[in-house]
């Protein structure tokens, strides 16, 4: 996905441009790792957690964001790099956990191994995440 405005990225998806949604949005924007509620929540201000939350969810409905698993227990997104839309999201890729900042990046070129078909079991998600050092933590 190209870099876009707030205001074009939710025209693009048939949103309304509600504040929240704008300031969410500019967020997610400005930030090269993953998103918590929590994250957002402290970066926001004040805000209704349970407005937050269907933004969230309307955001990942609509391929906006993608869920970044990295294993921490901790439930983070991150922007859709592109083509995702309501009906279909092409985010399984590995995240990356680093142990020192506690960022989770998203590896896009790595995608979760595909497990032989299994009787009775039809895998519907898979997710990989990598725990290790970024090249910034590793720097200092």
């Amino acid at each position: 996905m190209v870099k876009e405005n707030s205001r074009e990225l939710l025209k693009h998806h048939k949103l309304r441009q509600t504040a929240i949604r704008i300031q969410v949005i500019e967020i997610f924007l400005s930030r090269t790792g993953a998103v918590s509620q929590a994250d957002l929540e402290q970066l926001l201000g004040p805000v209704d957690r349970i407005t937050l939350y269907r933004t969230l969810r309307s955001f990942e409905e609509q391929g906006i964001i993608h869920r970044a698993i990295d294993a921490t227990g901790k439930l983070k997104f991150a922007l859709c790099t592109g083509g995702c839309s309501n009906s279909e999201h092409f985010d399984a890729h590995a995240h990356l956990y680093c142990e020192r900042c506690e960022r989770t990046l998203c590896l896009d070129d790595i995608a979760p191994p595909l497990l032989p078909a299994q009787a009775n079991f039809q895998v519907t998600s898979a997710f990989l995440a990598l725990h290790g050092i970024c090249a910034e933590c590793t720097d200092k």
